[in-house]
């Protein structure tokens, strides 16, 4: 909640990081770029594996909080992803699938 409560405090959100294609989705791995330090992608699938459906991987910039850089969408859930430590336009992404 965004009240103040006597003794509690408040937590106002500063960015939220959304797309229009994750919603009902679950975000599944985080991972922040190498090389450009405001860079981060973020995997998008499902826990219930009995209920697997497309998956989804956004590269979000923290200079543009509104909309993600790039939308690449999976035939199956995201369950990791890594930028490469060296070439950091490389990301690998694992899916439920294999």
């Amino acid at each position: 909640s965004d009240n103040y409560r006597p003794g509690e405090g408040t937590l106002l959100p500063l960015w939220r990081f959304t797309c229009d294609k994750a919603k009902r989705r679950q975000v599944t791995a985080i991972c922040w770029s190498p090389e450009y330090a405001d860079m981060f992608a973020v995997g998008y699938g499902s826990y219930e594996f009995l209920k697997q459906t497309s998956g989804l991987v956004c590269i979000f910039s923290l200079k543009n909080p509104s909309h993600p850089e790039f939308q690449f969408v999976t035939e199956s859930g995201v369950m990791s992803l890594h930028f490469h430590p060296t070439f950091s336009n490389l990301l690998a992404v694992g899916c439920y699938d294999g």
